[in-house]
């Protein structure tokens, strides 16, 4: 992991650069490094950063493979966070193109080994892991024919729910505890490309929801319903949650944040993900905009 770690120590000596921060956008926002550009092919599709910016978001953008339900997603109304670090709240070209690059790097690994269930967590809290979920469900979204789900997984303190307005029951705890089939949680709206399940009101301990091969055979069959899941999950050092939904899912992606996440703490993650297939870690909160947010691939640094 030491080329991730150069960037770690690019975005320290960045901040005390005048040059690099005068004029800088807003550090929190989630991106990706890669060297090579992307395949125009996958660009053709996405709207622009102005339509992105839009007050609301304009549904006729939405592939029509997205907005068709296929017997399932709940019609609700989303009021999306104007205050979130969200694409479609920001004016600036690259920062969505931050998110394409993202995208396109996933999408290159799943077509390399390809994989229907996605797990963003990081080591410790307020590292970006809801944000960059949400942005990520977006610009994966817009992609033709590609119809994704996004789960709020903690159980616990998830925010999903609250960053787009709405109640967080019924939800995943309640689908797990058996209370709401899948088509109960499940809600849609034309505000935003992507489904979405909050994590619920369950009343019974997470990890006792999440343990054995219940949580797994969701994760499965919602998998045969959808294209791509995106599992939002609690840090992976705080609480054994993360490492029960890393259990389900088919790959993990890792979220630090400069100047907070430090390298024994990506240690220890990556050793409790050891099992795991880690597809890589972005770095929020780098201050250059040459360094704006970056992407390492974990692959590269086995």
């Amino acid at each position: 992991m030491s080329r991730f770690y150069e960037v770690l120590r690019q975005a320290s000596r960045s901040l005390n650069d005048p040059k690099d921060v005068n004029g800088t956008e807003d550090p929190n926002y989630s991106a990706v490094l890669d060297e090579a550009s992307a395949p125009q092919s996958v660009e053709e599709a996405i709207p622009s950063a102005k339509e992105f910016a839009a007050d609301s978001f304009d549904p006729s953008l939405v592939p029509e493979a997205a907005a068709q339900n296929n017997g399932i997603g709940v019609p609700i109304e989303v009021v999306l966070d104007r205050k979130a670090k969200l694409v479609s709240n920001s004016p600036e070209a690259n920062v969505v193109e931050h998110y394409r690059l993202l995208r396109t790097k996933i999408m290159q690994q799943r077509a390399e080994q390809s994989f229907r269930s996605l797990l963003v967590t990081s080591p410790d809290p307020s590292e970006g892991k809801t944000i960059t979920v949400l942005n990520l469900a977006m610009v994966l979204a817009m992609l033709p024919s590609l119809k994704i789900l996004v789960v709020d997984g903690d159980l616990r303190k998830g925010q999903l729910s609250s960053c787009l307005g709405i109640s967080n029951s019924p939800g995943l705890g309640n689908l797990l505890e058996g209370k709401n089939t899948i088509e109960e949680v499940v809600f849609k709206s034309s505000e935003i490309p992507f489904y979405f399940m909050g994590r619920g009101n369950s009343k019974l301990p997470a990890p006792e929801l999440l343990h054995a091969a219940h949580w797994s055979n969701q994760v499965k069959k919602l998998s045969e319903r959808f294209d791509l899941v995106l599992v939002d999950s609690p840090p992976v050092r705080l609480v054994t949650d993360a490492q029960l939904l890393a259990s389900g899912c088919d790959a993990v992606l890792l979220v630090a944040r400069a100047f907070l996440s430090s390298r024994d703490a990506l240690e220890k993650t990556c050793s409790d993900l050891q099992h795991s297939r880690i597809l890589g870690i972005v770095l929020n909160g780098s201050a250059s905009p040459g360094n704006y947010s970056r992407y390492s691939s974990y692959a590269e640094e086995r």
